[in-house]
């Protein structure tokens, strides 16, 4: 299967960009990929340096060939790519425009790509803009954000306000009114349809180490709530979950933080992830460090 990149995509097309990309599909796009290596190939019957490269996300490798610089010369890759190999080093993304030659995928253009802190984070997005646009029969704000180089909208949801009419909802909207374009955020969303409807919406902030303790129960509104005990930086914090209320008023955590957080034994070393919201702080997530990993 093979997908396009031209305009603005879905949210779920977003984050399977990796998913049945084909080089021949995006030949006139220019698309960010992860460089997993080098190898020596063969271009109009001549030895030729050969990229080969994956979606940022994982996925089907592809192969790309590099033009000499003479093209009936020998081996003579263009310096443009191998300055950009030697900058970006094996893993590094980078920003490729291909065409196809000869039914043979050939750099067009080649550089890096600026990964911005955060980005590569499960849920981060880059801020590109925010504008009220009629979704359905309503008007909503509306999240324009990027993934390595691709667009996606996402959507406030509309709640009543204390005059009874509808309108976005005011923590989201408060913080998308502050926010810069370039800025990385982390957005928590389900997909309905075609619409995709935020569910939460944070700055992005770096994790935090820390060891941990144990899990626990804390009471926020009267309400118990399951929740982390780590210690980070010398202190002991009892951290709730992030999840959300279910149509009967219960707290129901985010199921795969739960889960993370079972598997996980006392004083293991863990990388975490925090964020506030209403004034509360809550765990977003969390994972052992590579360390505890091997």
């Amino acid at each position: 299967m093979s997908i396009r990149f031209h305009h603005v995509v879905a949210f779920g097309a977003l984050l399977s960009l990796a998913a049945g990309l084909c080089l021949a599909a995006a030949a006139d796009d220019t698309t960010v990929y992860r460089l997993t290596d080098t190898a020596r190939g063969s271009f109009m019957g001549h030895p030729c340096l050969e990229l080969i490269l994956e979606p940022p996300m994982g996925g089907r490798t592809i192969q790309v060939a590099v033009p000499n610089k003479n093209p009936t010369g020998g081996y003579d890759p263009s310096a443009v790519v191998t300055d950009v190999i030697k900058e970006v080093g094996k893993g590094g993304l980078v920003r490729l425009h291909a065409t196809i030659s000869g039914g043979t995928s050939v750099v067009g253009s080649f550089g890096k790509y600026d990964l911005k802190p955060g980005e590569d984070a499960p849920h981060g997005f880059v801020f590109k803009s925010s504008a009220k646009k009629a979704v359905g029969k309503e008007e909503h704000l509306v999240l324009t954000v990027s993934k390595y180089g691709q667009e996606a909208n996402i959507t406030i949801p509309n709640v009543k306000n204390a005059a009874g009419t509808l309108a976005p909802e005011p923590g989201m909207a408060a913080l998308v009114d502050k926010l810069k374009p370039d800025t990385v955020i982390e957005v928590d969303a389900e997909q309905s349809g075609a619409i995709v409807i935020a569910q939460a919406i944070d700055l992005y902030v770096p994790p935090v180490s820390g060891t941990f303790e144990k899990l626990a129960d804390t009471t926020i509104d009267g309400k118990k709530r399951p929740a982390l005990v780590v210690t980070i930086a010398g202190e002991s914090q009892t951290l709730p979950l992030a999840g959300r209320v279910s149509s009967d008023g219960r707290w129901i955590p985010d199921t795969k933080l739960l889960a993370a957080i079972k598997t996980l034994k006392p004083g293991a070393a863990v990388v975490v992830s925090i964020r506030e919201r209403a004034g509360q702080k809550i765990v977003r997530d969390i994972h052992p460090t590579p360390a505890e990993t091997k």
